[in-house]
């Protein structure tokens, strides 16, 4: 049974959401939902090429877990629920003011090096027995769900400014890695997946036996990310041409004069990091061997 909370370090306006009420047993508990990142432009960690945005995929996760939650039975608040929040939002204090039992602030995680992968969920340096307790269920559920690999354990433990600030049990979760291909995979192929895990840890938190529910509902898409070609320069002295993304594609022809290509679209595959296909239409090229312009 998991539960999540993301590593927020910025304070900017809050938007308040209609209270969603549930029923039974876990009526009069209150579980705040925050969205990591997301506010005054501000788009976390950014992937491959920056084409994954953090703030995407924790406002993803965080209207699944909503879902999830109100189906279950528990009372909801969302920090957001857009993709950008402008002005002055203190999550903490919202939270607070509201009388929430559960704090779960959703992130993702990134880095430089793109073979760095994993999951983390947080408390506080010292936490309260109903974090630790809530952190330790969260991280269960979720490597149950499926995860890549967990990062030392999973547990971690970093006073983050908001974990400080609420009154309420709380956790911050690192869900994978922008810049990481099969992290993302997971990601999007078990968003539903890691909500329910969130359920059920609250469940096991509560001590409430887990209900028969149908199959939680997909998360409202997106707005589709219209691609932006691009150009780069060849890096290397001899670079193959594959007819597809990926070393397991036939060459098709090199570039040899270290010149400025356009990409037009971009794909995961064998043999490199992210893989472009050029405006010319001859083929693929590894972009691990090229700088973007």
């Amino acid at each position: 049974m998991c539960v999540i909370i993301n590593k927020i370090l910025y304070f900017t306006q809050l938007q308040r959401t209609k209270v969603q009420k549930g029923q039974g047993k876990k009526m009069g508990k209150k579980i705040y939902i925050s969205a990591g990142h997301g506010v005054n432009g501000d788009p976390g960690a950014v992937g491959i090429n920056g084409t994954r945005i953090e703030a995407n995929d924790t406002l993803k996760l965080s209207l699944a877990t909503e879902q999830e939650l109100k189906n279950r039975g528990y009372t909801t608040r969302m920090a957001r629920t857009v993709s950008n929040l402008t002005g002055n939002v203190d999550r903490a204090g919202d939270a607070n003011n509201w009388g929430a039992d559960a704090f779960i602030e959703i992130h993702r995680n990134g880095s430089n090096d793109p073979t760095a992968h994993g999951w983390e969920v947080y408390t506080r340096i010292n936490p309260s027995k109903a974090s630790d307790e809530l952190a330790k269920a969260i991280n269960k559920c979720t490597i149950e769900a499926g995860v890549q690999r967990v990062r030392d354990g999973g547990l971690k433990r970093y006073d983050f400014g908001r974990l400080l600030s609420v009154k309420m049990a709380a956790v911050l979760t690192e869900h994978g890695f922008v810049n990481n291909v099969k992290d993302n995979e997971l990601f999007d192929q078990k968003t539903s997946e890691y909500a329910r895990a969130i359920g059920r840890a609250l469940d096991d938190i509560y001590g409430v036996q887990e209900p028969t529910l149908p199959p939680s509902p997909p998360p409202p898409p997106l707005p589709p990310e219209q691609f932006q070609p691009y150009t780069v320069r060849i890096t290397v002295d001899a670079l193959n041409i594959r007819k597809g993304p990926g070393t397991d594609y036939v060459v098709v022809g090199v570039i040899r004069d270290r010149g400025v290509y356009t990409i037009v679209e971009e794909s995961s595959g064998e043999g490199a990091t992210a893989w472009g296909r050029l405006k010319s239409g001859v083929g693929w090229i590894g972009l691990d061997f090229v700088s973007k312009l």
